[in-house]
């Protein structure tokens, strides 16, 4: 994978055919996104959102 900033890239779903990352190019994409971002079992990458309430939560999802 080419060095470029992650902030630089466009997502653009699968379309079929195209493997999902994984190793050293998930390792480097999570490297990227910081320490509160959780990389699983080598396999995908998550992050938890925690909210005082359903409004809260309501609102950052609209965003």
């Amino acid at each position: 994978m080419a060095e470029c900033e992650l902030s630089d890239k466009k997502c653009i779903p699968c379309a079929g055919g195209v493997p999902p990352l994984k190793g050293e190019e998930l390792r480097t994409i999570h490297e990227q996104l910081g320490a509160d971002w959780n990389l699983v079992e080598d396999h995908h990458i998550d992050k938890e959102y925690v909210f005082d309430d359903f409004l809260g939560a309501l609102k950052f999802t609209n965003k």
